[in-house]
């Protein structure tokens, strides 16, 4: 049989037991830093995430604040389906005399639109009146290209 010796039982479980009580410690003290460090991180999220969401918050309400303008401002102006169709209208009423046709219309902002006619007839007395008709919508130029063809630019007032 093996002779342990009580002595050297006695100095090794001396030197096991306070090697178990210093690792203990130094985990237990480990552990505690690292919950100290994890809740000062999970801390400055918190607060970046609050700064952020209220932050989000006051440019959401700007923009429903923005588009309620913006909504508000197109209400006081016709829409330009409207405005299609009164100079679809207009050129049915006078279709028999200038044979106009409405090409396009483009929107260059709420109240201003790009209104693109084209004149059917070429002869002089005709193209004299049909301009002093769209003389009254808007300023117009007529195509270098195709000299039956007149661009409007018509600036409308808001609705009363």
């Amino acid at each position: 049989m093996i002779n342990i010796n009580t002595k050297h039982l006695a100095a090794l479980t001396v030197v096991t037991f306070t090697l178990l009580l210093i690792y203990s410690f130094y985990y237990i003290f480990n552990q505690r830093g690292e919950y100290l460090i994890n809740s000062k991180k999970e801390k400055d999220l918190q607060e970046q995430f609050q700064t952020k969401h209220s932050l989000n918050n006051s440019l959401s309400l700007k923009i429903r604040t923005m588009q309620k303008e913006i909504d508000d401002i197109n209400s006081l102006y016709i829409s330009s389906q409207e405005i299609e169709s009164n100079i679809k209208k207009l050129f049915k009423t006078i279709s028999t005399d200038y044979d106009a046709s409405l090409i396009g219309l483009k929107e260059l902002c709420v109240n201003r639109y790009i209104i693109v006619v084209q004149l059917g007839s070429n002869d002089q007395r005709t193209i004299e009146g049909f301009q002093k008709i769209i003389s009254r919508i808007g300023e117009f130029k007529r195509s270098k290209k195709d000299t039956r063809i007149y661009f409007i630019d018509y600036l409308m007032e808001g609705k009363k």
